[in-house]
């Protein structure tokens, strides 16, 4: 088991927890798991949708017990993908700001959508699966010291991609909303979306761009 040193600067004294999640064998299970959990998601969610079409009809898709099963079970993940934080944080590392805002803000709108039964959540989820599923295999391969190169490059690209084809989808609701409540909802979770798009092209900047620029 690892230990982490956490500093009290007050008492001036560190007080060394034991993390279960900071154990690597507890980091490989934990991608390991998100990245088949995440695959069998977006399989399930992807054949069901194929199935039953192309629909913008508010409750259309909710009203498959499948889906609402599949949602709910990825609603849920999302409060289990705080670990991600908390790995960070045994390491001794700091979450960026990004990462937190999105965390924090899925909770929430996965959250509206599952309780009012949003239709609209049903493509982020489908989407979002297949990029975890990309995203936790890629972090199972780093912790086992195998390396992939430029996929990192790539799955910053996909994410970038949700956030634009969701805004398209969030929009092709809004038409067929008439509860005031459900049209919030979208309004939350546009702006969301619009806001990673804008957080993550800082990211792209910051990460990628600044260090191609000569010295």
């Amino acid at each position: 088991m690892e230990f982490l040193p956490l500093a009290f600067p007050a008492a001036g004294t560190f007080l060394y927890l034991s993390y279960p999640w900071n154990s690597k064998t507890f980091i490989i299970v934990h991608n390991a798991g998100l990245q088949l959990f995440s695959m069998w998601t977006f399989v399930n969610l992807f054949s069901r949708m194929w199935e039953l079409g192309l629909r913008f009809e508010p409750h259309y898709y909710f009203g498959d017990p499948r889906i609402e099963q599949l949602v709910f079970y990825f609603y849920l993940s999302k409060y289990y993908e705080y670990l991600d934080t908390f790995i960070l944080y045994a390491k001794g590392k700091e979450p960026i700001f990004l990462q937190k805002f999105h965390h924090v803000g899925a909770v929430i709108c996965w959250h509206l959508c599952w309780q009012y039964k949003v239709d609209q959540v049903v493509y982020p989820t489908l989407v979002n699966a297949f990029i975890h599923s990309i995203m936790y295999l890629y972090y199972l391969l780093t912790v086992l010291k195998i390396e992939v190169r430029g996929v990192k490059h790539y799955i910053t690209a996909l994410q970038m991609i949700q956030f634009m084809t969701g805004f398209v989808w969030v929009c092709c609701y809004y038409n067929h909303q008439k509860d005031w409540r459900e049209v919030a909802i979208l309004a939350i979770f546009s702006v969301y979306n619009m806001s990673l798009f804008i957080l993550f092209g800082k990211f792209i900047k910051d990460t990628y761009l600044i260090k191609l620029k000569p010295t």
